[in-house]
């Protein structure tokens, strides 16, 4: 379900995290995505986090992300497959949002280089999602 859907505050710049799940006792990986959830928002980047667990998202967690589709279980379909579900979900909320671009990554992933966005868009050659 989605838990949150804020405006996109003129960000041209849009992140979609997937491939996450938090079974109980696993609360520690919340803390590996705020660090990186921190990292894009000081790139300004518009964060979409689509993901599945048996615990909460914690409310510090979450308000540095702009949109979150998470379900409150989890489904073991989705693991190993590149939880596709989730993905759909995230790009949903983003073509809705307005992009016509994203960056998909890992939750615990971050890329280092601060051009990251211009140089992948640059790669797509005006194609859209």
């Amino acid at each position: 379900m989605i838990l949150k859907l804020s405006d996109t505050k003129n960000k041209d710049f849009c992140v979609v995290f997937s491939h996450f799940f938090v079974e109980k006792g696993q609360e520690y990986k919340f803390d590996i995505f705020e660090y990186v959830a921190d990292y894009y928002n000081n790139l300004d980047a518009y964060i979409i986090f689509s993901a599945h667990g048996e615990v909460d998202i914690p409310i510090g967690l979450s308000n540095k992300i702009d949109a979150i589709y998470w379900e409150k279980n989890i489904d073991r379909s989705e693991i190993g497959r590149g939880h596709p579900k989730f993905c759909i979900e995230a790009f949903d909320i983003a073509r809705k949002k307005g992009f016509e671009n994203v960056l998909k990554i890992r939750a615990e992933d971050m890329l280092l280089d601060s051009n990251q966005h211009s140089f992948l868009l640059s790669s797509l050659n005006n194609k859209k999602m």
